[in-house]
């Protein structure tokens, strides 16, 4: 694998873009209430009380340090690494774990919304984790918060490194027998983690990575690893169905990217830890979250079909994005579309191909690495490549994409003038085709053999 490596790049790791206190809003009584949408609209419930909790998935989550001490992980499956390759300025090893919620707020979050089993202390509201049954393995890559709210992952010697310990961390999850792997964290194009991914892909791990939040870093083609093939790039946007933002001070941009494959809530989301305190919940918001939730959807759509590939499951999603089941279609601002865990669960991944739908011949970037040679060299199971579905560059997500409500139930869809603006052209949502319908037929005496069953869910309002 080391002759296949890309060329050492020395630099900071740091994270995708400023992730520490982005999109926060005042801690108010009334604003904390809605802080649960993405449980909710998505009807996890739902899928828990039909018994798909994550259980027998295992998901790594690559981030700062943690603190599980918080209430809604307290009993959650979380396994901390006890060790972590970044120091201290002093020379001293930084531990994983830290009560300081300025340090361990962004990866106490992610695993909350992932795990979190919904516990709260008095007078507080509970945070929900959308994949309670799965196994967390969390290991801490980053301590110290920089100016520009970036973080280092200082060497022994004090020195920056580069992505070897993030590379690391993927390795270690692989070797645990990881299903799902989900990083917050990025660094320039870097060969340790491009070897890394491509032993994560042959042992089938999906590798699931916040794309920044800044839409002026998006396209920078110098992130690693959301901008590498095979890489779930993941995109947030809040209740009223608007994307990620750049503030420019006299507007917002929407973050569009030519990277974004799949988009999931991630904005005005209920957490724990502000101010300095654990004892005060915030509502914030960063593609981050949204990562987050797509590893938890995953999860629990794989405790539904367990033998199902993670290249079947990420098959699975690009149909099933906003309201509707159908086939891909990609822009920039949602990619293939927002997520929908009802749709993904009514769709058996088993009737797809084993292969990876972000695999691409022509990565966009330019940059084709991880490529079909390294993965096909390293014994991966892919023996042709993935058909690229990118229709257009347009910012226009899909009217498939987008989906539509008669009002039962507002999907991962776009709402309110305002969306309306950045979004026009949003039509009526494709039915499921009649070739879908027999995939499915075909694959539910398998089902059944699983001992699955379906989950009930209310009217979604799309015609069927």
């Amino acid at each position: 694998m080391r002759g296949m490596s890309l060329p050492r790049v020395a630099g900071a790791v740091v994270l995708c873009a400023a992730l520490v206190g982005v999109g926060t809003v005042p801690a108010q009584a009334d604003d904390l209430s809605s802080g649960s949408w993405y449980y909710d609209r998505g009807h996890v419930q739902d899928a828990h009380d039909a018994g798909y909790t994550g259980q027998g998935v295992t998901i790594a989550v690559i981030d700062t340090q943690i603190d599980t001490d918080v209430p809604t992980l307290r009993k959650a499956n979380v396994e901390v690494a006890p060790h972590t390759p970044c120091y201290a300025p002093d020379g001293s090893a930084l531990p994983p774990r830290s009560t300081d919620p300025a340090t361990a707020a962004h990866a106490t979050d992610v695993a909350s919304l992932i795990a979190g089993t919904g516990a709260a202390d008095a007078a507080q509201l509970p945070i929900r984790g959308v994949a309670p049954g799965a196994k967390v393995l969390f290991y801490a890559v980053g301590g110290s918060i920089t100016d520009d709210h970036t973080f280092e992952c200082l060497d022994a010697a004090g020195k920056n490194q580069a992505g070897a310990p993030l590379a690391q961390a993927i390795d270690a999850a692989v070797a645990a027998h990881a299903d799902i792997v989900t990083i917050s964290q990025g660094t320039v194009v870097d060969g340790d983690i491009t070897d890394a991914l491509v032993r994560a892909y042959v042992h089938g791990v999906i590798v699931v990575a916040a794309l920044p939040n800044d839409t002026f870093a998006h396209d920078a083609d110098l992130l690693w690893p959301v901008g590498a093939n095979g890489v779930v790039a993941v995109q947030a946007f809040d209740q009223d169905g608007n994307i990620a933002a750049t503030d420019l001070g006299w507007k917002k941009t929407p973050s569009t990217s030519e990277h974004v494959k799949i988009a999931a809530p991630g904005l005005g989301i209920l957490q724990q830890g502000a101010g300095g305190s654990w004892d005060v919940q915030q509502l914030r918001g960063n593609t981050a979250m949204s990562a987050a939730v797509t590893s938890g959807f995953l999860a629990v759509l794989k405790s539904k079909y367990p033998k199902a590939t993670g290249n079947q499951l990420l098959q699975t999603i690009i149909r099933n994005t906003g309201n509707s089941h159908h086939e891909p279609e990609w822009a920039r601002d949602f990619g293939y579309g927002a997520i929908s865990l009802t749709f993904m669960l009514k769709d058996d991944p088993r009737a797809y191909p084993d292969v990876n739908p972000f695999f691409e011949t022509a990565h966009p970037s330019g940059l084709p690495l991880p490529n079909l040679e390294q993965l096909t060299k390293a014994g991966g199971a892919i023996a042709s490549p993935a058909p690229s579905a990118r229709p257009s560059t347009a910012a226009t997500a899909p009217a498939a994409a987008q989906g539509r409500d008669d009002g039962a139930w507002m999907p991962w869809a776009i709402g309110g003038a305002a969306a309306l603006v950045l979004l026009v052209g949003a039509g009526a949502a494709i039915l499921v085709s009649a070739s879908s319908r027999r995939r499915r037929q075909a694959a539910s005496a398998a089902e059944r053999s699983e001992g699955a069953t379906d989950v009930a869910y209310v009217d979604e309002g799309v015609s069927r």
